[in-house]
């Protein structure tokens, strides 16, 4: 499977994604700054100032267009945290209208002009009937059924007192057993988030021992020893993982 992380510190970019956002809350003054990430801790000190939501079609719009789209409408709002609440993979099944070449070959005796040596040896212009190969282009239109995945992050924009940032310690290739919790598995003891951890595949790498092997192996390059809140999603066709990479005590 294919397998990727990031940072959880962005700031707001332009992508292919969509977003909205609800206020909830009067208007923060002091202009935007840079918006953190939290996928798994509540923040100890501030304002709630709204609903967030994000998404965009794969692999069009990445994880990390998504995200920024999401902290964008978080900064609009006047925080600098966004907590999300909720993400996943929608796959479907939707029916797409294409263009293909349907033309002929048609073949036809034509002449053909050739000279040959004659019998006294001296060359000889002769008309010879060949088949000729013509492709008669023609354009027809079709419907096939393909799938689709949209990806989704919900949450929560805050304006923190303190600057909220993520897990900066630089760690050395973990080489250990790397933990794995599902999403909605409890954490037992204190843990630092470093990253997010996605892994994608298809047909036989779509599976889920497949998905978490993908996320432990980006979660040992990263130095963490375990990988929490893991979302997985399949579709028909394809499937995809997402988790928290952290170091847990």
């Amino acid at each position: 499977m294919r397998a990727g992380v990031v940072g959880l510190m962005l700031a707001c970019g332009c992508s292919t994604s969509k977003s909205s956002a609800i206020r909830t809350a009067s208007a923060v003054p002091g202009g935007r700054q840079p918006v953190a990430v939290q996928f798994t801790q509540e923040p100890g000190d501030g304002d709630d100032l709204g609903i967030v939501e994000a998404k965009g079609s794969k692999p069009a719009a990445t994880l990390e267009q998504v995200l920024a789209q999401l902290t964008g409408r978080v900064a609009a709002l006047g925080g600098n945290l966004a907590r999300v609440d909720g993400f996943g993979t929608r796959y479907e099944t939707v029916q797409e209208k294409y263009s293909y070449d349907c033309g002929t070959t048609e073949t036809r005796m034509e002449p053909r002009s050739v000279r040959r040596p004659g019998s006294n040896r001296s060359m000889a212009t002769i008309t010879e009937v060949v088949p000729v190969s013509y492709h008669q282009p023609k354009t027809c239109n079709g419907v096939r059924q393909v799938e689709t995945a949209t990806l989704t992050l919900r949450g929560r924009a805050f304006r923190t007192r303190e600057r909220m940032l993520m897990d900066s310690t630089r760690r050395s290739a973990w080489s250990g057993d790397v933990r794995v919790l599902m999403e909605g598995e409890p954490v037992s003891g204190p843990y630092g988030e470093v990253a997010i951890v996605t892994a994608t595949g298809t047909a036989a790498e779509a599976t889920l021992p497949a998905a978490i092997e993908a996320l432990q192996d980006e979660a040992r390059k990263l130095g963490c020893n375990a990988v929490i809140r893991i979302r997985y999603d399949r579709g028909t066709q394809s499937a995809s993982a997402l988790g928290v990479a952290v170091w847990l005590d």
